[in-house]
């Protein structure tokens, strides 16, 4: 059987508690292959590009969906007595002790194997807010450090140029290997936050040209496009919103149509 593998952030991802809606789910249904989705809530980049680089070592992929994700996302040690060995690549990052995204140790691939946990991929503001049980423990004078990291030192848009030659590198790995794929900026050139990393400005950064991939494997919106096309519920504290409760975001409607959409440019570009 065919498998199709898929990479990126929340976006992309299958949630463990509410499976088999998400578009990745509905595309391999499709075409009837074997899936595995390796994106998970808060991916960086550089967690996207590890992602590339297992499928390509480990999971023998006939088909890549890939969607970038925003460049407000980086890496940091779990721990400062912990040791990121870049052989182990992907067994690395961390899954487990979220709350709100439903994901856990177990979700990781490899959990159980080689699983190795020992850095996050997140938001600089996920991080310094605390909001997340997992960042509740991280030592004061390592948040105050990032604070002043975000304030003083981080550029959204060096990052984002450091972002696509990272992403880039593993886009020319699977052109190398001749593997068909779909690759979207997503929401890569979608800011979250201000200079701080603590307070929400949402607004574009510099367009980047993505032209070294080739048309027949670009696709230009990616899943956090169709967000748009969610409904509006009413969520816990009663505000109305189109944010699904759930950790991929989009509702069984949205993920629907972004999925007809990939499936109609699989057939029409030849990918299979």
């Amino acid at each position: 059987m065919k498998t199709l593998v898929v990479c990126g952030c929340s976006w992309s991802s299958r949630d463990p508690v509410y499976p088999n809606f998400e578009y990745g789910f509905l595309v391999a249904r499709k075409l009837g292959y074997n899936y595995i989705n390796l994106a998970r809530c808060g991916m960086s980049n550089f967690g996207i590009r590890l992602q590339i680089d297992y499928a390509l070592k480990h999971l023998n992929p006939d088909l890549l969906i890939i969607n970038a994700t925003g460049v407000n996302r980086f890496e940091i040690l779990k721990d400062l007595d912990n040791n990121y060995d870049h052989n182990k690549g992907y067994d690395q990052v961390c899954f487990g002790d979220f709350d709100w995204d439903h994901f856990d140790h177990e979700h990781h691939i490899n959990y159980g194997k080689t699983y190795d946990p020992q850095i996050w991929c997140d938001s600089i503001y996920t991080v310094i807010s605390q909001e997340a049980r997992r960042y509740q423990d991280i030592d004061p004078s390592r948040v105050d450090a990032l604070k002043d990291f975000a304030y003083y030192v981080f550029d959204e848009n060096i990052k984002a140029h450091n972002d696509y030659y990272v992403l880039q590198s593993g886009l020319l790995s699977i052109l190398e290997r001749k593997i068909p794929f779909l690759f979207s900026p997503n929401t890569f050139e979608y800011s979250e936050f201000d200079k701080t990393g603590l307070i929400e400005d949402h607004h574009h950064i510099d367009s980047f040209n993505w032209d070294f991939v080739p048309d027949k494997y670009y696709l230009e919106n990616g899943a956090g496009h169709y967000a748009q096309f969610n409904p509006e519920i009413i969520d816990e504290a009663g505000n109305t919103t189109t944010h699904y409760p759930v950790s991929h975001h989009n509702s069984p409607y949205a993920h629907s149509i972004y999925a007809q959409h990939i499936l109609d440019e699989v057939y029409k570009r030849q990918l299979l």
